[in-house]
């Protein structure tokens, strides 16, 4: 069995990735396989930047991003 595995970054989702993989997928008549990579020491947005523009109310913006983050990949999760 031929296959194709599509990795998606779970999250910033790429509808052109998705759209290539399935266009690619239907032309050489084989099985379409996604994975949706999560690291969870990756996130959306710079930490540095954040301590350094939020002051006092730096750990508090961080924590709202990384639950911000876990509903992305979340989301992702229920594609």
């Amino acid at each position: 069995m031929k296959k194709i595995i599509a990795a998606f970054d779970s999250l910033r989702f790429s509808e052109s990735t998705l759209a290539y993989s399935i266009m690619l997928a239907r032309q050489l008549n084989v099985h379409l396989v996604a994975v949706f990579m999560n690291d969870i020491t990756y996130s959306s947005y710079n930490r540095y930047k954040v301590l350094a523009e939020s002051g006092d109310d730096a750990y508090r913006e961080i924590e709202k991003l990384d639950e911000e983050d876990a509903k992305c990949r979340k989301a992702s999760r229920c594609l």
